[in-house]
């Protein structure tokens, strides 16, 4: 019951007001229930909400990636030497007395130590260094990150091996973001201004703001745009809760102590309130992202190669060889729903299409002169800009990997590409029969031994009988032959 108390008459004026009971009035004191709930969330949330402290290489090369640790020495990583606040050698994030000037948040999300955090706060790193409340500092690696979604996952290196069992706190509940309405209670949790380097995380208490926002970027001291590099079409929650540095990545939560969404970044132009902010919620979109990321996978958003007239449902235009264009859209006809999801403007489009699974068939209901109908598309895969990291790969076939045309094409060939069917080279591994005949990343294939293949599932269905023998492939740059060689697959 005190629930829906708080829901209704939480803040509300005066302090106390009468609850009906079978035994009489009962007064309740709703600000001291608010707090109370708010002191809840955050005890339940707060073990779960980590720091994080970035160390860059020199030349910005990405090492800190599962699989790519050979190059760290235990003491001293990177070579870089460490000085403390008074000038003196310190053994760098791993010391108490190292203070980070590049840190951020993150969130305990899985059962084997996982970080939920965003990408931009452990792109380029060298090395990370977590901390979580009771126990010391840590390095971590990346296990995937995504900078169309702005979201990533770290863990510990080696595990949860070297700690003691039942000593890593456990992975903070989901709750679901997409119930969340403009005035519900949520509570901010993160490294303000660096100061939970004890672990524990400072908080931020306020109201959902709005939902389905565009980040708009900040203005400098001078007056100027600053740039930023978030890709997000309207998908984002704003706050009205104060985001301070270090904030992102951390944990947004119900009063439930649900985690609802990952603090991305505070977008204030300078002299004016900075009690704002935008996170990147639980909904369908970042669930996909996390399922993807905590399994060290690419994550893969669904693509229909279109245009709409803006801001309305109205397709501008179709292109050939786009999933739109092979499912028989028009122009001029208007999406009136994506798999029972109604669908209004570009970017309702865009939520709607992108957490579809690529490469799988997806229902559209259209209007088409008056009338009502049902088209059938097979996804292809949305083009992201940046650097994608993923330490679980797909299957290989004969030295090589293969996936959407979409993905490889310059924005300006996208659609070509796309129009002359097939799928793209976007690994080569060397030595093997594939780099051995001259196949190069990038490269369209668009037939193997005569039958035409226009997805990546296409691709291996084919090449799955043809073990042990030499393979024709029409390509981009003219026909190939692949001879078989048993070692030539990788994992």
């Amino acid at each position: 019951m005190m629930t829906h108390l708080l829901a209704s008459a939480l803040l509300a004026l005066p302090v106390t007001f009468v609850s009906m009971v079978e035994d009489g009035p009962e007064p309740i004191d709703v600000i001291s229930a608010l707090e109370q709930a708010v002191s809840d969330a955050i005890e339940h949330a707060r073990p779960a909400v980590v720091t994080i402290d970035r160390v860059k290489s020199d030349d910005g090369e990405t090492l800190a990636i599962r699989g790519r640790n050979a190059m760290r020495a235990p003491n001293n990583p990177n070579g870089v030497v460490f000085i403390d606040g008074f000038g003196m050698r310190n053994d760098g994030p791993a010391s108490a007395d190292y203070v980070s000037y590049d840190f951020g948040s993150g969130v305990i999300v899985g059962d084997e130590g996982q970080i939920l955090t965003t990408y931009h706060v452990v792109a380029g790193a060298a090395n990370l260094f977590v901390r979580v409340q009771g126990l010391e500092p840590f390095e971590a690696e990346i296990i995937a990150a995504d900078p169309r979604s702005d979201l990533a996952v770290i863990a510990p290196v080696g595990g949860l091996a070297p700690f003691a069992e039942g000593a890593f706190p456990d992975p903070i509940p989901i709750g679901d973001a997409s119930l969340l309405r403009p005035g519900s209670f949520l509570v901010a949790l993160g490294n303000s201004h660096n100061v939970s380097r004890d672990g524990q995380a400072s908080a931020s208490f306020g109201i959902l703001a709005n939902s389905a926002r565009r980040l708009i970027a900040p203005s400098n001291d001078f007056g100027q745009v600053v740039p930023t590099m978030l890709q997000h079409y309207s998908t984002l929650f704003q706050l009205d809760s104060k985001l301070n540095l270090g904030m992102s990545g951390g944990a947004v939560v119900n009063l439930k102590g649900e985690l609802m969404a990952i603090t991305t970044a505070s977008a204030n132009a300078v002299g004016y309130d900075p009690r704002a902010g935008y996170a990147i919620p639980m909904d369908s979109l970042g669930r996909h992202a996390l399922d993807a990321l905590i399994e060290g996978k690419e994550v893969e958003y669904g693509f229909l190669g279109i245009s709409l007239s803006s801001p309305s449902n109205i397709i501008r235009e179709v292109q050939p060889g786009t999933p739109a264009g092979e499912g028989g859209l028009l122009q001029g006809d208007s999406i009136e729903e994506v798999a029972g999801q109604p669908v209004t403007d570009f970017d309702g489009l865009v939520r709607s299409v992108n957490p579809l699974p690529v490469g799988e068939p997806v229902e559209l209901t259209i209007r088409r002169d008056g009338r009502v109908l049902t088209k059938e598309v097979v996804l292809s895969k949305f083009p992201i800009e940046g650097e994608i990291i993923a330490t679980t790969k797909s299957e290989a076939w004969r030295g090589i990997r293969i996936d959407f045309p979409s993905v490889i094409s310059p924005r300006d060939e996208l659609l070509t590409a796309m129009a002359r069917g097939g799928v793209g080279v976007v690994e080569v591994v060397s030595g093997t029969p594939s780099e051995e005949a001259g196949l190069r990343v990038g490269q369209i294939i668009t037939q193997v031994d005569g039958k035409a293949v226009r997805t990546p599932r296409a691709f291996r269905e084919v090449v799955k009988d043809l073990d042990g023998k030499a393979v024709r492939l029409s390509t981009d740059r003219g026909p190939i032959m692949i001879e078989p060689d048993a070692g030539s697959e990788i994992d």
